[in-house]
């Protein structure tokens, strides 16, 4: 009886070591699965506040796109308007330049007036005429040629002057042709 008594007490133990251990070990597996599903609890938490940032964030973008081609598209028209205003305003000063050219070389064409006598003043009124027609006035001779040679009765200083003229002005239209 009492080695039967002692083999069930020492059966008894081993079974309560095992359950303990077993018990430990489904301890320690529960703690785990919990530890677990908090960190799928908290990462999935985390993904939803990630996606609900990335979100607003493409939302931004997309807003600040927007506003930033308008004001590229706005910036550009006004660029446009301002080469627009340059180039007319280069047309009228090549315009400008030619019918000063003309009228130097005219100039260069007509002999210096000499008076014998000293210059005296004329005085009186002029009067209102009636109204003239509607004509277009040129300045421009469509014989004569558009720059034409300096004339021999003109005097050494007068051509000089328009040579140097007529270069300025033909170097100030060259450097605007290649702009």
């Amino acid at each position: 009886m009492f080695g039967r008594e002692r083999r069930n007490a020492q059966a008894i133990e081993a079974m309560s070591a095992k359950l303990a251990a077993a018990d430990a070990r489904a301890r320690a597996l529960s703690d785990s699965i919990a530890q677990i599903e908090l960190r799928v609890a908290h990462d999935a938490a985390a993904r939803e506040r990630l996606q609900a940032t990335t979100e607003n964030l493409v939302a931004t973008l997309e807003d600040s796109t927007l506003s930033n081609t308008a004001d590229v598209a706005r910036a550009l028209g006004q660029v446009a308007s301002l080469c627009a205003a340059v180039a007319q305003r280069l047309e009228a000063d090549q315009i400008e330049r030619r019918a000063l050219t003309e009228v130097l070389a005219r100039l260069a064409l007509s002999p210096p007036s000499r008076l014998d006598e000293p210059a005296r003043t004329i005085g009186g009124t002029v009067f209102a005429s009636a109204v003239a027609p509607d004509r277009e006035i040129s300045i421009v001779d469509e014989d004569e040629p558009a720059t034409p040679a300096l004339s021999g009765e003109a005097s050494d200083d007068v051509r000089m002057v328009l040579e140097c003229l007529t270069e300025a002005v033909y170097r100030q239209n060259t450097r605007d042709s290649r702009v």
